[in-house]
């Protein structure tokens, strides 16, 4: 979807066993950035397993939509060109989690 296609809120609302929100990836790395949900998910972690849940996925929505952003846009970061971590990177699984904020 481009920015152009803007859909009303009702479309973004699913379920019938209860009211949930689809978030598209673009306005997850948005929230992320502006609501500085990383905080949030470090915070609350363990408080609420659904909470937990969801807060994780917005983190890889987020992260997911920055990977596919493109060169020169102002809401995500181009990671096409950024050179992989080699197999000699020092960085363990607990603390590549700490970094991103979950466990």
């Amino acid at each position: 979807m481009t920015e152009r296609e803007w859909r009303p809120p009702a479309a973004y609302v699913h379920g019938l066993d209860g009211p949930t929100v689809v978030v598209p990836g673009r306005v997850a790395a948005w929230l992320e950035r502006h609501a500085n949900l990383r905080q949030v998910r470090t915070a609350q972690r363990g408080a609420d397993p659904e909470v937990d849940a969801v807060l994780v996925a917005l983190a890889v929505a987020a992260a997911a939509w920055r990977q596919q952003a493109v060169p020169g846009s102002d809401h995500g970061t181009d990671q096409r060109n950024r050179p992989e971590l080699g197999a000699s990177c020092e960085l363990s699984t607990t603390e590549a989690a700490d970094r991103i904020g979950i466990t």
